[in-house]
């Protein structure tokens, strides 16, 4: 969020936090709807600033995916991708890119009764 506004990025910290879980969920379905509130926070801070884009970059950790992971990272982008076009986000103002396995400073500390897939870093621009 370098090249936004401080006001902006307070505005969009804020409405962020407001969802609670800062957690995006997948299972073979797509997305899981206990994403949704969050996702629905991120497209509204969209609609709410058409000078603001979203690049949202999708990485998959380790071996805790079967597969292929550069497949499993760009589904994940592709649902993205779907959830904002369906919330009527316009093209121009996100873009979403699977880049298969995560690099080792991508992956958080994660306890072990929990479990985590990949890594979704949202990055908010000007337009």
């Amino acid at each position: 969020m370098d090249d936004l506004a401080e006001r902006q990025k307070v505005k969009i910290k804020e409405a962020l936090k407001e969802s609670g879980k800062l957690v995006v969920r997948f299972n073979q379905y797509g997305i899981i709807p206990a994403s949704y509130p969050f996702l629905d926070n991120v497209a509204g801070i969209l609609k709410g600033n058409p000078d603001v884009r979203l690049e949202l970059v999708l990485h998959a950790i380790n071996n805790e995916i079967p597969g292929d992971k550069m497949e499993i990272s760009e589904r994940w982008a592709q649902e993205l991708a779907f959830y904002f076009k369906n919330k009527e986000i316009d093209l121009k103002n996100f873009h979403s890119k699977g880049f298969g396995l995560s690099h080792p400073v991508f992956k958080p500390f994660v306890p072990d009764n929990k479990t985590i897939n990949g890594v979704i870093e949202f990055i908010f621009m000007k337009n």
